[in-house]
């Protein structure tokens, strides 16, 4: 089941995506990256390959995961692929995140706003992920 355009903001709720979610049986939701670690860009070959050490590391858990992109929060920061993760276990995204450097994730429940889950120190400047 593919996932139309849904951008989702903290804070903000989506009725796009919660109508999407029910349609696929999941109650909760996660966006997580393992690009540009520490908010320090890296080149578009780095990236790619983090973002497939960690896809295979959810598919190793057998999680529902679908490819998504994250928006930049700044016009230098480039869009980073990502994964939405459907009913996430947000210890264990919790880990994968702060293995693969990142400083946030997004998470949220099909009906609810979708929240930074902050994985160490808040970062300053950046994009915060």
């Amino acid at each position: 089941m593919l996932l139309p355009f849904v951008n989702i903001v903290p804070g903000r709720p989506s009725p796009a995506l919660a109508v999407w979610l029910k349609r696929a049986g999941a109650r909760r939701y996660a966006v997580i990256t393992a690009c540009n670690p520490g908010s320090v860009q890296r080149d578009e070959a780095e990236n790619a390959a983090r973002q497939a050490r960690l896809a295979a590391r959810l598919a190793a858990h057998g999680l529902r995961v679908l490819p998504a992109v994250n928006g930049p929060d700044a016009p230098d920061w480039p869009a980073e692929p990502s994964c939405l993760v459907l009913d996430p276990p947000l210890a264990l995204l919790r880990r994968l995140g702060r293995a693969f450097g990142q400083n946030a994730l997004v998470a949220g429940r099909r009906d609810g706003r979708p929240r930074v889950v902050w994985l160490g120190r808040k970062e300053r400047g950046g994009c915060g992920k």
